[in-house]
This record gives C-alpha cells, sequence and structure tokens, in this order.
C-alpha cells in the first residue's frame, strides 16, 4: 500500500552467507529446517505469525504537496502466515527457511526483518540482540505485505524478549520505519488506512473466505505508484455492510498501473472470475496477487484444486479473514502445520 519503495538488496547473493549493517544474513535450504524444528529452540526463544495482509479496496485520492500519494483504503488479514522466531544471543543475525525462501532477496524482505531489529534496539537503547529465523510462504512483490508482516511480527518476537511493551514509543517508531504498511502490520487487526497509509481507524473485521492467486511476477510498489495517472478517487462508505457488497462498491485504483507491467493480473482475474462460487475478484495492494471471495471455504479450496491443475506455475492459497482479537493466536502456517502464537518456547 505504501510508494516507498522495499529495502534495497544486492545481486550474486543468493544462495551463501551474506553480511548486511554488521549482521549476519543466512538462508537455510527450504525443508532442511521444518517447522517442529523452529519450536525446538534455546530457551525462551519467541514465536510469531506474520500473517498476509488484503486491501478489499485501494483508492487513490491524490497527492500530497510532498508528492506522496493519499490513499483511502480496507485493510483485512488473512489465515496465511510467515513465521518468525526470536532467540537470545549476542548480536543480531538472521536465518531463513520455507518454499518462498529464494525470493527474500529479490525485493529485501529479508531487510525487513534486520531493518526491525536494528530500528527497535537503536530507538529502544536495548544492547541485547537475537538470533532471527524467517519461515518464509508469503510470495513477496504480490501486495501482500509479506515483507513489512514480517519485519512488524520481528517487533512482536522482540518486544517481549526484550521487554518493550507495543504500545512504547520506540515500538511505534520502529513499526513507521517499516513503511506506510508498519503499524497496521504491527497490530495485523482489520482496519480503514488513509492520509499517506499510516492514518489507521478501527474497522469490524470482513467474514468469509478467499482464495489468493499470485502468478509468480514481482512489483516493486514504488513502481506501481509512479505508473498512476489518476483521477483521483473519494474515499469509501465506513458504513458497515458484508465483505461482497463492500468490494462490489469500490475499487483498486492501482490495478491499472500494475498490469500495464505485468499484464498477467489481467489473465489472472479473469481466471479467477470464471470459476464457480467466485465473488468480488479484485487485485490487493500494489499488486501481483489477486483474491476472489467465497462463500465457503472448501468452496475456496475446491477452486485452488482446479487452478492448480490448470495453471501449475501459480501460487494459490485458500484462506479466511481473521476476527478482531485472534490475529495473533492460533495460526496455520503456509506449509499446513499447526502454530501457536505469542509464546515462549522451551525444552
Amino acid at each position: 500500500m505504501a510508494q516507498r519503495a522495499p529495502g534495497g538488496s544486492r545481486p550474486g547473493t543468493r544462495g551463501r552467507d551474506r553480511m548486511e549493517a554488521g549482521t549476519r544474513v543466512r538462508r537455510t535450504a527450504a525443508g532442511r529446517r521444518g517447522a517442529r524444528d523452529l519450536i525446538a529452540g534455546r530457551f525462551g526463544s519467541e514465536i510469531e505469525g506474520a500473517p498476509a495482509k488484503i486491501n478489499l479496496h485501494l483508492h487513490v485520492l491524490g497527492r500530497t504537496p510532498s508528492g506522496l500519494h493519499r490513499i483511502d483504503s480496507a485493510l483485512a488479514f488473512v489465515d496465511i502466515f510467515d513465521v518468525v522466531r526470536a532467540s537470545p544471543a549476542p548480536g543480531l543475525s538472521l536465518s531463513v527457511s520455507g518454499p518462498m525462501a529464494r525470493t527474500v532477496d529479490s525485493l529485501g524482505a529479508a531487510n525487513y526483518v534486520m531493518r526491525a531489529a536494528s530500528e527497535l534496539r537503536e530507538r529502544a537503547g536495548v544492547s541485547a540482540g537475537a538470533a532471527l529465523h524467517l519461515e518464509k510462504h508469503i510470495p513477496p512483490g504480490a501486495g501482500l505485505a509479506g515483507g513489512t508482516a514480517d519485519g512488524a511480527a520481528a517487533l512482536r518476537a522482540l518486544g517481549r524478549l526484550w521487554g518493550i511493551s507495543r504500545h512504547d514509543p520506540a515500538m511505534r517508531g520502529a513499526a513507521s520505519a517499516l513503511g506506510a504498511d508498519g503499524p497496521a502490520c504491527l497490530e495485523s487487526q482489520a482496519c480503514w488506512a488513509g492520509g499517506t497509509g499510516a492514518d489507521l481507524a478501527s474497522m469490524a473485521a470482513p467474514t468469509g473466505n478467499v482464495l489468493v492467486v499470485w502468478p509468480g511476477t514481482e512489483l516493486a510498489t514504488s513502481s506501481v505508484y509512479a505508473g498512476w495517472r489518476g483521477p483521483g478517487s473519494r474515499p469509501a462508505s465506513r458504513r458497515r455492510m458484508p465483505v461482497r457488497q463492500h468490494v462490489a462498491r469500490t475499487a483498486n485504483d492501482l490495478a491499472t498501473s500494475a498490469a500495464r507491467l505485468a499484464p498477467v493480473i489481467r489473465s489472472v482475474e479473469m481466471t479467477l472470475a470464471s470459476v464457480p462460487g467466485a465473488q468480488g475478484v479484485r487485485m490487493t495492494g500494489s499488486g501481483t496477487a489477486v483474491f476472489a471471495l467465497f462463500a465457503r471455504r472448501c468452496e475456496a479450496e475446491a477452486a485452488a484444486r482446479q487452478l492448480r491443475r490448470a495453471r501449475p506455475g501459480w501460487w494459490l492459497r485458500a484462506a479466511s479473514f481473521l476476527p478482531r482479537g485472534r490475529a495473533l493466536g492460533s495460526i496455520r502456517s503456509g506449509a499446513g502445520k499447526s502454530w501457536s502464537c505469542r509464546r515462549r518456547v522451551r525444552r
């Protein structure tokens, strides 16, 4: 949702150890460390789920005098998760595993976790370190706030590890430093977003199910916003209504710009619209992921099976909207393993 470009990455670092800002970032081979290995960590480890974000609508209202885009959006979170673990350590380090581990460098997803840790450490005046591990399932550059959600999950885990309240100004400042989605991802609760994306207001969580499809193409948020031509839209009504009705009355104003950069988005939209039971087909965020609403979870799962056969190169996940107050409770990772978040892991 934010128009800031994600953290920078450097070519030629994939598949080997590398150093960033004096800390080590290490990728472990997908499958080498499974989900159960993560919870067999050191005494005092903290685990957090990082849920994927979906924009039910995204209206671009215009620009601020400084050139930033003013938006109006409704954000919801679904039960598709990355997983972050923080363990006591002298310095800061990061290792990465999971089916999307190979994508972490492409748009700087690893940098979000390290940036969050460094920001919180500096702002709170903490001398302790942490060994961080990211199990990556959410694709980057898809409009699902995967990188920002990872950074926010790291903040929550480190807050408990280092004894920093989530309401501490240092925590809030570190979340804002992740970008406009940072404060929303820190809470991981359905909300309205305005201004440049950081003006948040509580919203009733939608109910229902979605099928999220990512065609494998990544887009930088800054490039999509740069391609927006206007005219500006009006803010959506904040009156409570069924999610299908809300989606039908709103739009994603970045869809045209994103489709110019990645025409496959239109193919995904048309394919989803033809699936029985699919409603409210829409690109989320700045793309390239597209979602469709379904009345029942089993219908979304059946659609995923159908499309997986027809489009084997697409990433597809059936999911449900997370209710308020439950986003960080019991989660299910993208690998299908159950997790209990907000927990201290002990042997």
